[in-house]
This record gives C-alpha cells, structure tokens and sequence, in this order.
C-alpha cells in the first residue's frame, strides 16, 4: 500500500478540489461569520448568521448545477460584480467547480465600465447583487449575458435548499486551465485583465500557508473587496484551506468593526494602510482629548513601549494600554498591511500601542503574495522577505553604501502567464526587449538589504525627472509632507515634461482647521509646508500646490490613481465647476450675505448655502476681512472682534451673522443690496485702533526706550557692515512719509537687515508687521515693542493689525511689510499677498519696492549659524497707489523687486 501524500495546494489540480478537501476535513467548524446591520430587528446589535464549511460546500455545489443547467461548460467565463458575503464566495467556487473562469468586478464600477469588462473578458453570466443590479442590468442591454442575482427568490431557494451531503462535481480543470480573470485597478493606465491559472493561485496559498500566519484557530476579518487579489487570497483562500474562519463585518465604520472583531472573536485583520492609519488617528484624537497631565503620562509609556518592541521586540503595549487592547479584545492576534506602502512610522506607532503589525508586498500578476514580514521579525518599512518559491531580483544594499534603485523582477509559479488579449503589454511585462527575459517586470522600484529584506522605494512609472536629472519619487514627499496635521490627503506631481520642481495637489483637513480656529487654510498650509521643505533636499522640495476640495482618486485598495491628477491639478477654476449649483435662498440674513459675496467675488452664477468660503469661492484672510467689512456696512453695525475666524461654509457665516445681528436686536436683515461692489475696508479703517495696541507696537515708547532702541540699532548696523560689507541702496527712492516698504523675505535677519541700515530718522517713524507666534512672551513682546512690531496673526487678529496699519499710516507714519508672509525655502520669490496692496489704495500711500540680497546666503531656512555673506538693501522707485487694483499693485511690487539686482 502507497504512503498517502500530504494534503497540500500543490496536490490539488483546482481551487474547488483544495477547497472540498479542506471542507470535508472541517466540515462542522465555521467557514463564515457573516454580520449585517439588522434592518428587520429592533435590536441595534448586528444580526450575524454562520455557516460551517459543510454548509459552503453543498451551496457551492448547487450553483454549480444552477451553472451547468443555463449552459455554462469548461472555460465560460462568468462574472461577479457583488459586495463580499459568503455568496459571493460560494459563486466563485462554483464557477471553479463548473469548470468555468470567474471575473471579478469592483461593485463600485459604473455600469460603463461593467460593460467594457465584459466584452472585454467574453463573460456569459453575471452574479450581481441588490446593491449592483440596476446597473449591471444597464450594461448587460444587447449582450448575450446571463444575470444571477444573489438577492433573488430564485437564488434564495436554491441557496437554503441545497441538499446536504450532495456529491461534489467531477472538476475537469488542470492546473494550468485558467481560474480567473483579475483587472488590474488602473492607478497609472487602463485596466489590463490579468490571466492566473489554478496553479497560480494555489502555489502562492501554499507559501501563505507555509508561512504560519493564518493558522485553523484563526477568525479574519474581510473588508477589502474580494475583486481584488489581495484579500481574495488572504481572506477568502487562504483561511478556507486552512479550516479557519471568515467574518464579515456589518459596515466599514470604525467603531462597527472593532466591535465585530470584540464580540465575533476576530484574531487578524487583514488591511490597507489607510485603515490603519484610521485606527492610529481615533486613538491619538482620544488620546488628545485627555488632561495635559494624562496626555504626558501616555506619551511617556509610549516612549518606553516603543524602545522595548524595536530594541527586543517586547510587547509592553499590550499591558501599557490595556484599554486600547481591550476593545479589540484579548484573542486579537496581528493586523496585516498591504496593497500600498505603509509609512513605517504608522507601524511603530500602532505596535508601541501592543498592536502587532505584518507588512507584505504582490501584485495582481503575482497572484499576488510574493513576500511578507516574518511575525518575530519585522522589519518597518520592509516588504518583508521572498515566500517560498518565489525569486526576486533586485539591486542589493550593502554596508552603509546608499541604497541602490533598480526594476524588482520576479519569477515563481505564481506569476501570471500574461494579459487577456494584450501580447504587446504581456511581452513587454516578461522583458522581451531585455537581458532579464523570463522574469516578470513588476514596474517597482527597490532593493534587497543584507538581510534579504525587500523595500520598496516607488514605481518607475509615477517617477518624476526633473530638468535637472534629479529622480523624485512621489510616495517619498507625500510621505514627508505627511506630518502636518492641516493635510489630510496629498498627491505630488510633475507640472510638464520639462519640470524643475515637483508641485501637490492637497486636500486640507476641514474639520482639524475649525478646531484649530485656522480660518484661512492656505496660508496655514504655506507655513508648515515651508517648514517642512529646509528639512529636505532642494529637488523634493514642493514649488507650488492646489487645493483640492474633493477626495482623490483611489483604487479601493487606497492607492492613489496618479493618472488622473494631471486633469485635476490643469482643471480651469471656470465659475461653478466645481462646486454645487446653488438653489434660491429665501432665508434673509442667507440671502443678504450671498448678494454680498457675489457681488464681493463678482460671481455671475448662484452660490450655494453649503459652499466653502476658501476651497470654493476662494476667499483668503484678506478678503475675509473685506466680506465682514462689507457685512458690517450693509447691516450698519460692528461684528465682534474675532467673529468669523472658525467659519469656514457660507450657511456657517450666514448662521452667525443672522445669531449676532438678532441678539443686537438689529432689524436691517432684509435690506436689498445694489448690484454695486462695495468695498469693506473703507468702513474698517475709518475705527481707531485701541490706546492700549497702540502702546504695545511702541507708538508711545519713553525716551530712555528710544534710545535703548536707537544703541542697540547702532551696534547691529556696525555688525552688518563689518561682517557682512552691509550697504543700502536708493535711499533717494524714499519719499516724504507715510510710504509702505515692501522687501522680500528669505532669512531671520531681513528685519534686521531693515532697521539698522536704514537712517534712524526713517526708523523712527517705520513700524514692521510680524507673526504673531514670535512675540507672545514677555520678552518678546518688550522687544516687539522697543522695535516697533505689530503682531499678525491671520487666524486671529489679522482685521486688529490692519486696522493698526492703517491707522498709523493716516498719521503720517510709514510701514515695512514683507508681503510673502514667510522666508523663502530656496532664495526665490513666494506669492505676494495683497495687503501691500490693500493699505496702499485705501489709505492712498506709495509702495516702495526693496530687495534684499544675501541674506539668505548668511541665514537661510533651517540655518542655525550665520555664514559669510555680502548684503545689501536696494530701494527701488515709489509704485503709486492709484497705479490698480489691490492684486495690480501688489503684483507689480513682486514685479519691481524680481527685476531689481543686487547692482541695480
């Protein structure tokens, strides 16, 4: 008698064989969990209904002859466009069992695309469900293609009614006969349908297997969309071969699916890193809503979490935060990561939490598992290291030499024989045209280290080449810009095909900026992005961004679909094209404050009451000011001091008006505006600023300030021109006061620069504005007084410090603004704001244009030590303020100071 052989994949010439051999050994354990919301129960807790592996088996059985009797026959190709559940499942084994090749579809497509991978593929029958129905129905009209919804009565009773114990199809398939037709989710191109076969599948679940990572004991939860091969293979194959559970969720909200894996037993979750990067920000926003004295209790533990699990792979955090662990529950085991990269610091911040975290890395075309992260060996930032089986070729990492970049090639039974009806893409995929035939080009960039640990530094597709050779990779300045709070997506791009900077599209976190007060985002995010930009190589720099109200383009999987930022970052702003077509509003307050915004905007179409003020209609800090003073001269009384710095909607300004006029009893609400554009500033600048603020900018400083203030000038002065060969030109430039010096602004020593080169006689009578951040402490606010500062903040008081500005100006003093409202990162001019040209018009002042060269060569961004350097001031000649508009002159002022050179 014959020794039997081991039950393993490679043993089985089908998936449906693997799988009935797994469900005879396992018959009456659990296959599924599957939990629904529970429409027809009063009960808020989810209805969870079980089937066992005997249960899947015979159902699978039974579609397979629903199959065989509308005619489908080895190698028909079925679809499935339906939502995960255990049908679905059992469909796709039933498609294997009738010999066919199944096509799985993203349910989310649109019935136009339904339709194109279905001609596309040559599929016959389609499994949809009540969610997809109408538009596979749709998209199916003048096809010859059979629809099977698993909602049906008809499907229903073959599903409760499938005989038990029924004998399972004689499967004809070989392992080479193909088993499904995957479309690849198009992130840089069209979909391409990639062909696997049996074998492809069930060598890479072999490797899986092998691994040790999902065990029989072991309960998964699937939330990814099974059209994809990564949780096909991880929860749905994978566990049933094994004989371990799958659950599935009632939802995709956070709190439903930590309490299915709570109360279902779950033990791993298998994610994208967006899903996890969700479950670090839910418990960092409950962290941050603690005491300080609690806030610093946890980040303390949290340090010595973190040195224990990287340093000896002690996991404290499991006792540390309790608390956290327990909601997941104490069988709770690992949470893998793939699909995208994973940002290595979401996985150490999630295991100093006592979470365990398992990156791995495939492609479709690799069935798709071709490495992972040993459990007691992970490795952040990692791919992990080659499954068994699997080959890869990469440039290898050795000592403390940079990493290298080159293709990740790959070879191994579980790589697909090529593309459906595409030989040119399948020949170019296997290196036709290179020495590297026979290996699958992945497209990925990376290397392996000494270790043999795979990482992956970004695809050779999505790489940016600047004009200057320089290679960009995307992920990697989306990955360091990441880090501030005010950015909740992010996609980098190139401009054109001769760029020299790399440009973002941003979408700004709405609701972090109102609990922040930030009331105008992009200058918020231009500060942090230019903090962020002197910690990185010039050529990663971000020259420019847009910002994005809309979610990007993702895959399901979360990668972004980069072939579509070109039309988003080029789209023309034309009126109302992106933004929701606005409906009559009757409400008065509502009305009154749409008829000034349009007229504001000069906006010839209807506003909606639900559109952003920044994202949509493009109001920044300035024209904030000019809307509320425009409110103010329409209703005839003053809005408070800060009013409007958390509103963000036009239905929360119209709300806030309509509060505050109503508690002042005011009765103007329903007066009509003229179609006239009116200007709020004039309203604005007629209040004197209060006594107090005018002493705290030094208007009233004692002699004895003064001539602190004049010696300590002096001796800057002396050390500019004796360090830095310090010279001011065009002093003849300067007329009679009140005038607005505007210079440009690249270093910390620009102020300074200013007021020790210019004459005391101009300096006396020169106020500066500066962020506010820096003068809040007793000390500064001494020296903000003794130099003449007036502190900015836009979020804050940015309507207190224009009026102080203009007020001085009206007395015949004069002002030093630096319009770009920040340093340069790289020496070049930034966006000018137009508060140059604001004051200039209404207070009537000329504007004269300065540059200041070498500063930045002495003190640039991120500099901590002066360097030598050769600087000088140069005056340029006076732009009048009846030369334009407030955009005209401030241009022209940028325009004045680019053309200035240092000899001029």
């Amino acid at each position: 008698m014959t020794k039997k052989m081991k039950e393993t994949p490679q043993n089985s010439s089908s998936i449906f064989n693997r799988f009935a051999e797994s469900a005879r050994k396992n018959s009456a354990k659990k296959a599924f969990i599957y939990c629904s919301s529970g429409e027809k129960s009063t009960s808020p807790a989810p209805e969870c209904q079980t089937y066992t592996y005997a249960d899947i088996l015979d159902r699978a059985t039974a579609i397979a002859g629903l199959l065989k009797d509308i005619g489908t026959t080895s190698g028909s190709r079925a679809a499935i466009c339906a939502e995960n559940s255990p049908k679905w499942c059992a469909s796709y084994l039933a498609v294997t069992a009738a010999g066919g090749v199944s096509v799985p579809m993203d349910s989310e497509l649109g019935a136009g695309e339904i339709r194109n991978l279905l001609i596309n593929s040559g599929a016959s029958v389609i499994f949809t469900s009540r969610h997809t129905n109408d538009k596979v129905r749709g998209a199916c009209e003048g096809l010859a293609v059979h629809q099977i919804l698993l909602d049906s009565g008809e499907f229903n009773d073959i599903w409760e009614n499938a005989k038990t114990g029924a004998a399972a199809p004689e499967v004809l398939s070989m392992p080479n006969d193909t088993a499904s037709i995957i479309y690849t989710s198009g992130t840089t191109s069209t979909p391409k349908g990639v062909i696997l076969t049996h074998k492809n599948f069930l060598s890479d679940a072999a490797a899986v297997i092998e691994t040790g990572l999902i065990t029989p004991s072991d309960n998964v939860l699937s939330v990814l969309p099974l059209h994809h091969t990564y949780p096909f293979m991880c929860t749905f194959l994978v566990p049933l071969f094994v004989g371990a559970t799958i659950t599935y969720p009632p939802s995709l909200k956070g709190q439903e699916l930590i309490s299915t894996i709570r109360t279902q037993s779950v033990t791993i979750l298998i994610g994208i890193p967006r899903l996890l990067e969700m479950f670090l920000a839910a418990i960092d926003n409950k962290i941050a809503a603690k005491p300080e004295t609690a806030r610093r209790v946890i980040n303390a533990l949290n340090t010595v979490s973190h040195t224990l699990r990287r340093t000896l792979d002690i996991n404290a955090g499991r006792y540390l935060f309790k608390a956290v662990q327990e909601a997941f529950g104490g069988q709770f085991r690992f949470i893998s990561s793939g699909g995208a990269r994973l940002k290595p610091d979401v996985m150490t911040r999630l295991e100093s939490y006592g979470f365990t975290v398992v990156e791995g890395y495939g492609l479709t075309e690799t069935s798709p598992v071709v490495t992972f992260n040993p459990l007691g060996k992970r490795r952040p930032g990692s791919a992990g290291v080659p499954l068994k089986g699997v080959e890869i070729s990469a440039p290898r990492k050795t000592g403390n030499t940079p990493p290298p970049e080159g293709e990740i090639l790959i070879k191994g039974p579980m790589v697909t024989t090529g593309y459906l009806n595409m030989p040119d893409e399948t020949e170019k995929a296997f290196g036709a045209d290179s020495t590297a035939v026979g290996w699958f080009h992945s497209g990925d960039l990376g290397y392996i280290d000494e270790d043999g640990y795979l990482f992956i530094t970004g695809r050779s597709k999505e790489v940016i080449v600047l004009s200057s050779g320089k290679n960009v990779y995307p992920e990697d300045v989306e990955q360091a810009y990441s880090a501030i709070p005010l950015i909740k997506e992010m996609c980098v791009h190139a401009s054109g095909p001769d760029t020299d900077a790399v440009r973002a599209i941003i979408v700004p976190d709405m609701d972090y900026a109102k609990r922040m007060n930030i009331a105008t985002v992009e200058n918020a995010l231009r500060w942090e992005i230019n903090k962020i930009s002197t910690e990185l190589p010039p050529y990663m720099r971000i020259k420019g961004f847009v910002i994005h109200s809309e979610p990007l383009p993702r895959t399901r999987l979360g990668k972004i679909k980069r072939f579509q930022l070109k039309a988003i970052a080029s789209a023309a702003p034309e009126e109302g094209s992106n933004t929701p077509e606005g409906q009559p509003v009757t409400e008065p307050y509502a009305a009154a404050v749409i008829s000034i915004l349009k007229n504001l905007m000069e906006l010839n179409r209807n506003i909606s009451i639900e559109e952003n003020l920044e994202l949509d209609l493009g109001i920044d800090s300035l024209k904030r000011l000019e809307l509320l003073g425009a409110i103010e001269e329409h209703f005839k009384a003053r809005l408070p001091d800060g009013f409007g710095q958390a509103i963000h909607t036009v239905k929360e300004l119209s709300d806030g008006v309509r509060e505050f006029y109503e508690r002042a009893g005011s009765n103007t609400g329903t007066a009509i505006l003229t179609n006239e554009a009116q200007s709020g500033f004039k309203e604005m600048f007629s209040t004197p600023p209060d006594a107090h603020d005018l002493q705290k900018i030094g208007i009233r400083n004692s002699l004895p300030e003064r001539l602190i203030t004049r010696a300590v000038l002096w001796l800057i002065r002396q050390c500019i021109r004796r360090f830095y060969r310090g010279q001011l030109i065009g002093i003849e430039n300067l007329t009679a006061p009140p005038y607005i010096i505007s210079p440009n602004h690249t270093s910390y020593l620009d102020a300074f620069i200013v007021a020790a080169l210019l004459p005391w006689a101009v300096f006396k009578n020169l106020y500066f504005q500066g962020a506010e951040d820096i003068f809040r402490s007793a000390l500064a606010k001494l020296f903000a007084r003794l130099g003449h500062v007036i502190p900015i903040d836009p979020n804050v008081n940015l309507e207190k410090a224009m009026t102080m500005s203009a007020y001085l100006l009206r007395q015949g003093l004069s002002l030093c603004i630096f319009p770009e409202g920040g340093r340069s990162v790289d020496g070049t001019l930034q966006v000018f704001k137009k508060g140059v040209g604001i004051l200039s018009k209404e207070c009537g002042v000329p504007v004269i244009p300065a540059r200041i060269d070498g500063a930045y060569e002495a003190l640039p961004r991120g500099a901590f030590l002066p360097k030598p350097a050769c600087i000088t001031l140069n005056l340029g000649k006076p732009i009048p303020p009846a030369s334009g508009t407030y955009q005209s002159i401030t241009e022209e002022v940028k325009a004045r100071i680019a053309e200035m050179g240092r000899n001029d």
